[in-house]
């Protein structure tokens, strides 16, 4: 029986291994526009053209889903989205209000040990002009702050605050064109410092004013979708 267990933990590996390259390498198309708005994505075509069979397709489908980047159209498939301006206002509101709290409680909940994380975390750069590594930041960039609001020690806070930021990925993603890298980790130094200070208002601003700074560039007088 042992030995059957283990050829189904094996088994249900493989799987999660094949959900997880269908779901990178799609991911990584939809965030670089690949896959432009409004594309129709089947279970069938995935599993053909990736190689696999439906289940891992349709599980890659389904953690999309869930970070908001495809949507689900009954009998059909799904759809690749986008973010409206709208959409990232309001997005960008949320995550400021969350961000800004989860850091004011890490400033005063820090565990010493909780730093050498924070900073390396912190210190991951893009390179401008190179999309790959656009990808790559966009997942740093998220592990950054969420660890941040787990240092709340509140875990239904740092939950939402990976949720919104999931959200936010294909918005994000376009804005590293704009945006600099060195400022960008200037920004994440910041809150860094504020948190091991303990200074809870200093965080708070930290973080709101890099949420600002993204706000202005992703809805100034735009009206087209992000």
């Amino acid at each position: 029986m042992a030995e059957e267990g283990g050829h189904l933990q094996v088994a249900g590996d493989a799987r999660h291994s094949l959900t997880d390259r269908v779901y990178r390498a799609l991911k990584g198309q939809i965030l670089r526009r690949e896959l432009a708005p409004g594309t129709l994505l089947t279970e069938a075509q995935l599993a053909q053209v990736h190689g696999v069979s439906k289940t891992p397709a349709r599980e890659a489908l389904r953690r999309l889903q869930q970070e908001g980047l495809i949507e689900l159209v009954p009998y059909s498939g799904y759809l690749v989205g986008r973010t409206s301006v709208e959409q990232a206002r309001d997005l960008l509101e949320v995550r400021r209000i969350l961000e800004g709290e989860a850091a004011c409680l890490a400033a005063a909940r820090l565990r010493e040990e909780d730093l050498p994380a924070l900073r390396r975390l912190a210190q991951t750069i893009y390179r401008k002009g190179e999309p790959d590594s656009y990808a790559e930041f966009c997942l740093a960039n998220r592990a950054f702050h969420v660890a941040i609001a787990t240092c709340s020690r509140n875990a239904l806070l740092a939950q939402m605050v990976g949720d919104v930021l999931d959200r936010l990925q294909m918005a994000l993603y376009q804005d590293l064109a704009a945006s600099d890298p060195v400022q960008v980790a200037a920004d994440h130094a910041a809150v860094v410092e504020a948190v091991a200070a303990r200074d809870s208002v200093a965080a708070r601003r930290a973080v709101q004013a890099e949420v600002d700074q993204l706000r202005h560039r992703l809805v100034r007088g735009v009206e087209t979708p992000v």
